[in-house]
């Protein structure tokens, strides 16, 4: 699948899609969201890019969470 198929198929990147997924996998263990640096080790990415890639799945509705508070990261459903 190219990265224009994808995209058109799912609506976000593959990074998106990669930290989506491991918050999933990780909220459904742990009961609580990880950190911004777990995902980061987790996923192979920057901080940085975890933070871009979770505002976007919270623009795209994907999760929400509350601003200045830590590991409150919600998958919606």
């Amino acid at each position: 699948m190219t990265y224009q198929d994808h995209k058109q198929r799912f609506g976000i990147t593959k990074n998106q899609l990669q930290v989506l997924n491991y918050l999933k996998e990780y909220i459904a263990e742990n009961e609580y969201s990880p950190s911004m640096r777990e995902v980061a080790d987790a996923c192979g990415l920057h901080v940085s890019a975890v933070w871009h890639c979770v505002n976007a799945l919270e623009a795209r509705k994907y999760v929400t969470r509350l601003y200045g508070v830590q590991r409150s990261i919600t998958i919606l459903d």
